[in-house]
């Protein structure tokens, strides 16, 4: 599945429907596929004009709200909501994603968790990247 939404609509919603509106100066990608019966979940930012300085201030906010997802190995499915009183269990081998939005942005993969910490199952070392917390992130390709 691929889903793309516009400037118009990324500041009002987390996740892009199908309308006849032209995309604008910047894009929400989002795709989901399933494999061997994994299903993962990446969404990328892409932008059709340079970003400006509060635009890639937001997107840096959200990378690091990830971050301390990622780092905490929070786990947040459609089923169990993270919050902080959440006391799911977070087992090594169980897939996961964050998928933190604001601003008229959104970063998603999925990952696996691991003995070490968490894997990075859909990764794209085409898209231009930026160094989080130690771990190499999607930036927005423009």
């Amino acid at each position: 599945m691929l889903l793309v939404a516009g400037a118009e609509r990324l500041p009002r919603h987390r996740h892009p429907l199908p309308t006849d509106a032209p995309l604008g100066d910047r894009a929400m990608l989002v795709v989901g596929a399933r494999r061997h019966g994994l299903v993962c979940s990446v969404t990328r930012m892409r932008a059709f004009a340079p970003l400006d300085a509060a635009a890639r201030a937001r997107y840096r906010a959200l990378l690091d709200v990830e971050a301390a997802g990622l780092a905490a190995t929070g786990y947040a499915t459609r089923d169990v909501l993270a919050t902080p009183a959440t006391r799911e269990p977070v087992r090594s081998g169980q897939a996961f994603a964050w998928n933190p939005s604001g601003g008229g942005f959104k970063v998603e993969d999925t990952v696996l968790a691991t003995e070490d910490g968490v894997e990075i199952l859909s990764p794209d070392p085409e898209w231009p990247a930026v160094d989080v917390a130690g771990r190499e992130r999607p930036d927005v390709l423009a």
